[in-house]
């Protein structure tokens, strides 16, 4: 009775789901009568493609199926993204190989622009989401573009660095602490860099996932000149910092639902932490006495 229960359940949300427009392929047969529990996971719950992508898999650890035991022939698993006009599923799903409990997802994406996350469903059995956002390639950074402050303009390339040395500038954080927010766990307590044009700004593409928590960024001397941060929403857009969600040299960011950080985030949302060496202080000119300076930072856990 609880397996035909599950069944309607699980019909019922492909048929909502094909009434709105987005597509669906039919489960795989060798489950349809129910001796196998099909798929337990679908993960991780967040996970990053760049603009542009054509047939691959998502950043980091791909986005993946997992089934309850290893499949007895190739298993088709349908996958279905709620906004294929940002996030299209290559093929409608995916096939597990004979003898395999996993296979990964691979995504294709617009060239340019990007998207708060999209909830994507695996149905096979069970129906499981999880979410995919698309990041700014470098390509999609407008050079030149203002901020708030008069005068700075942005860069959309430059030298930067996280726990593990040099770091890959394409103008996203997942890019920047080697994995979506909050960033790799091994960055917890490293230190990070980013040299700054005496009047640009970096911007670095930030989408929350579910998981509520929090990061400390202040400034590590020791490495780098003492530099500017804000977070600006995807609304406002890049190069915001005194008008934006908040500003400084010293900056507490949480997801949390209640919690005291100066920047109150929401989850599953876009935002852009941003760098400068703008003073704190209006009209906020340049504390670089170079034509570029390296902004140094330390990287902790908040918790409040």
């Amino acid at each position: 009775m609880g397996r035909i229960a599950a069944s309607i359940k699980v019909a019922g949300m492909i048929g909502c789901l094909i009434a709105a427009g987005v597509r669906a392929q039919s489960a795989d047969p060798l489950f349809s009568n129910g001796l196998e529990p099909g798929l337990i996971a679908f993960g991780p719950s967040l996970s990053e493609v760049p603009a542009g992508a054509f047939d691959q898999p998502s950043s980091g650890t791909p986005l993946h199926v997992t089934l309850a035991e290893p499949a007895p022939a190739p298993t088709w698993v349908p996958v279905i993204s709620t906004n294929p006009s940002i996030v299209t599923v290559s093929g409608g799903g995916v096939i597990v190989p004979a003898g395999a409990t996993s296979a990964a997802v691979k995504f294709s994406t617009p060239f340019g622009g990007t998207s708060s996350p999209v909830t994507i469903w695996a149905i096979l059995g069970n129906t499981i989401g999880a979410a995919v956002y698309v990041s700014y390639a470098s390509s999609s950074c407008i050079p030149g573009l203002g901020s708030d402050m008069s005068g700075y303009t942005r860069q959309c390339t430059g030298y930067a660095s996280n726990y593990q040395g040099d770091a890959t500038w394409d103008n996203t954080y997942a890019t920047l602490f080697n994995g979506v927010w909050p960033g790799n766990v091994q960055q917890v307590g490293h230190s990070f860099r980013v040299k700054v044009n005496a009047t640009q700004y970096g911007s670095f593409l930030l989408t929350t996932g579910a998981t509520a928590t929090g990061i400390h960024i202040y400034p590590n001397n020791s490495i780098g000149a003492t530099g500017m941060a804000s977070i600006s929403t995807e609304a406002q857009g890049p190069g915001i910092f005194p008008t934006g969600v908040c500003f400084g040299s010293d900056l507490t960011i949480s997801t949390k639902a209640v919690t005291q950080a100066q920047c109150k985030l929401a989850p599953n949302s876009t935002y852009y932490l941003n760098f400068s060496m703008a003073s704190s202080f209006a009209p906020y000119p340049t504390t670089c006495g170079a034509s570029s300076c390296i902004t140094g930072w330390a990287f902790d856990q908040f918790g409040n």
